[in-house]
């Protein structure tokens, strides 16, 4: 798995889980609370679709409003 992958998998997901988000540009220094629609069950939503998607566990905490994009790629691609 590398980068540009994960960070695929990371925007369908968005995508997927947040439709008023599909003409957003996501990149690393996006921050999940800037996400038309994000709150907690939302993050449920994309933190199953990622571990369905990649196979990895995604610790809730990561899901945090205040999290960046980044920091869920940094935990995905292990560092």
């Amino acid at each position: 798995m590398n980068r540009t992958n994960v960070l695929a998998a990371l925007k369908e997901g968005i995508s997927d889980v947040f439709p008023e988000a599909s003409d957003m540009d996501i990149s690393g220094e996006t921050h999940l609370h800037e996400i038309p629609g994000w709150d907690s069950m939302a993050a449920v939503n994309l933190q199953i679709y990622l571990e369905d998607a990649l196979g990895v566990a995604i610790p809730g905490e990561l899901l945090s409003g205040q999290a960046r994009i980044e920091d869920i790629l940094e935990h995905i691609l292990g560092g």
